[in-house]
């Protein structure tokens, strides 16, 4: 029979029918997470269509690419269905108790003892008939619990808002929780007498953080904790910047790297005992759910867990490990029970990180026979460009030194993980082994922090069309791949669209140089504007709020801004936040002792006086006011902070005193966190910054 390329392609496509289905559902349970269930019920007719069409006489000879295609629809259609129907039965009754007052009894799960602030107990309780995470924030005279006490509360629950600066909204609904408890009566404790394997694991886990503490210093102990269970808790905010600016701030994310080092040790142990080959694997499984419960395991932690289980697991039923088919079959079961964890940005890092070393490197590198650590650092910038798509979407920024930095300095970092993995494993026995750990963490942090400060160490992307691009070019990427096109193709086609991502980069940034750019940044009435203007940066802080200095670098970072020309501050202690968040300050006004003040930066012309600040550009004026303030506004744009958000925070635009006004109101924002561009022909508009 001679050879058919639709034969083969066929041939190919079922035996990958799994992968299938389990991208299909991911595909659909995104779809609808993202609300565009439509498209994804549209993909799935389609993909029916298809294989209808298929049946026709004509098409026999490809007649066998029915089921890949019916197991696609079916997929569409179950991820989009399931999360429709966790958004109706779960997602929106618990939101829905916003405010509410409920009595409920729960059990602490986990808990988290935060200096000079109130203790934080996650409670496992039941709410809408569901059993769910609740954070409750306890007050200070509140007795103490361990883990698997159970306590019965009266407890006002509190959704859990977005908040620019740090996104908490978004990375606990990652791990499924919605609401929070601030203010609460308690009705009963019951300590828990009988054994609790949480506990025992917790207790063990503070056990190894106090040797660790007690033979480091304050720096090196926070990133050993770090690296061996992911708490970052007591790292310092430079240091976590550093580490990920450089690209190798998933050591301290636990994943598949500490769980093959724990895995191959456990093995090791195994194998010195006379024990079949299947009940080693059940020790190990239960050696690495005990150390899941022990890091608090995230998506990424279940993701590495199952692939991993699935690899050691198929030699035994005579089958060989397929990285691919073990991803996807990891990320259907992560995502089947628990669909919330398709929103989570760990997860999707993760499964960039696994297909970019497990399948992309192999299948580009596979032609090319070089020196070892040549092709080492080839696969480490493939891995990289696998991760940088989801890490700009997800994050707003990616690292191009990470290739560099995770050949030259993360060595360092697997041997102090070797370290602490010694010492996790003897139960403390081999802790003085830390010694040895200091000068290796001082070396990466050092390291990652001189990295961090070079020129073009990451890039900050801000632009929505830029992001669209990065998701067209990484599709674009995978259609090549899953075609099996020549490396040499591959490469040529990703030079091709890194240039022209290069010229949208600097296109959007010369764009925005160009224009006034307004941000009004906060939380609730807390209000703090900087303002950007030919690329330089001015601040002004209108409500003296300890909270605002970290909206202000939040915002900073994200348009890779390094440094403040002027502050314009309301509070002296406020003033010494900003000195320490933003570091670089060119002037510093104190409005609390000026009443007034002018300056004039080029074409932009500054005015502040009585809480109210005036600027004007190439002929436009600007005012940014309280909503309180009830004296009318003559200028072209007006903004006001403060107030309530339905009735004081708004943004209003004349193109012209001659037109009448254009009103735009966000409640649902708040009026605070976003972005007001003006154009030098007076034209405007709004982003809400997320």
């Amino acid at each position: 029979m001679p050879y058919s390329p639709i034969a083969s392609a066929v041939s190919g496509l079922r035996s990958h029918c799994a992968e299938c289905f389990c991208l299909a559902w991911t595909a659909g349970l995104l779809a609808a997470f993202l609300d565009f269930p439509l498209a994804g019920m549209g993909l799935s007719g389609a993909a029916v269509l298809a294989g209808l069409l298929l049946r026709l006489p004509k098409l026999r000879h490809i007649r066998k690419n029915t089921l890949p295609l019916i197991l696609i629809a079916a997929g569409l259609l179950s991820g989009t269905g399931l999360w429709q129907h966790y958004k109706q039965s779960t997602l929106e009754p618990l939101c829905a108790l916003d405010g509410e007052t409920v009595s409920l009894r729960g059990t602490v799960t986990h808990l988290l003892h935060r200096n000079g602030d109130r203790d934080v107990y996650t409670l496992r309780t039941e709410l809408c008939d569901r059993r769910v995470s609740v954070d409750w924030y306890a007050e200070s005279g509140t007795p103490a619990l361990k883990i698997g006490d159970a306590v019965s509360l009266d407890a006002v629950l509190t959704r859990i808002t977005e908040d620019y600066a740090s996104h908490t909204a978004s990375q606990q609904a990652g791990y499924g929780k919605y609401l929070r408890i601030y203010k609460a009566d308690i009705l009963d404790i019951t300590e828990g007498t009988g054994f609790s394997l949480s506990r025992a694991v917790s207790d063990y886990r503070d056990k190894i953080s106090q040797k660790l503490t007690a033979s480091l210093s304050e720096d090196t102990a926070a990133l050993m904790n770090g690296m061996l269970f992911g708490d970052i808790t007591a790292l310092s905010d430079d240091a976590r910047d550093a580490l990920y600016a450089a690209g190798i701030g998933h050591i301290t994310a636990v994943s598949g790297l500490h769980l093959v080092f724990f895995s191959t040790f456990v093995l090791f142990l195994l194998k010195l005992l006379p024990l079949p080959a299947r009940l080693r694997l059940i020790l190990n499984a239960g050696a690495i759910g005990l150390f899941i419960l022990l890091v608090d395991g995230s998506a990424s932690v279940w993701r590495a867990a199952l692939m991993l289980l699935l690899s050691q697991s198929a030699v035994l039923f005579g089958r060989y490990g397929d990285t691919l088919r073990g991803l996807c079959l990891a990320m259907f079961l992560c995502t089947a029970f628990a669909p919330y964890v398709i929103g989570a940005a760990g997860f999707w890092l993760s499964v960039s990180g696994v297909l970019g070393i497990g399948v992309i490197a192999p299948a580009l590198t596979a032609p090319y026979v070089c020196r070892k650590y040549l092709q080492h650092l080839l696969r480490l910038c493939i891995v990289s460009a696998a991760v940088f798509p989801a890490s700009v979407l997800l994050l707003g920024q990616g690292s191009l030194l990470a290739p560099l930095c995770n050949l030259v300095i993360l060595p360092f970092g697997t041997a102090t993980l070797c370290i602490g993995f010694l010492v996790l494993c003897t139960g403390g026995l081999a802790a003085f082994l830390l010694p040895l750990a200091e000068p290796l963490c001082r070396f990466l942090l050092a390291a990652a922090k001189y990295a961090a400060k070079l020129p073009f160490s990451q890039i900050t992307v801000s632009s929505h069309t830029v992001r669209l691009t990065v998701l067209l070019i990484a599709l674009l990427m995978l259609v090549l791949l899953a075609m099996q096109r020549p490396t040499a193709h591959v490469v040529s086609a990703f030079c091709v669209c890194c240039l022209i991502l290069f010229g949208q980069i600097v296109y959007a940034s010369l764009s925005a140089k160009s224009m006034l750019q307004i941000a009004l940044l906060g939380k609730g009435t807390d209000s703090a504007a900087v303002i950007l203007c030919s690329g330089e940066a001015y601040a002004a802080d209108f409500t003296g709020s300890v909270r605002s200095p970290r909206y202000v670098e939040q915002f900073l970072e994200e348009h890779d801004i390094r440094n403040v020309q002027m502050l314009l501050c309301t509070s002296p202690d406020n003033l010494a936040a900003y000195q320490t968040t933003l570091g670089d300050i060119g002037r510093i006004y104190d409005l609390s002792s000026d009443n007034e003040l002018r300056a004039d930066r080029g074409a932009l012309s500054i005015r502040a006086e009585s809480g109210r600040l005036h600027l004007t550009w190439n002929g436009i004026s600007a005012e940014i006011l309280p909503a309180s303030d009830e004296t009318p506004a003559e200028a072209q744009i007006v903004v006001r902070y403060g107030g309530t958000p339905q009735s004081a925070d708004r943004f209003v635009k004349r193109l012209s005193p001659a037109l009448p006004a254009e009103s735009c109101s966000a409640p649902e924002h708040g009026g605070q966190n976003r972005l007001i561009r003006i154009t030098a022909d007076g034209r405007g508009d709004i982003l809400f910054l997320e």
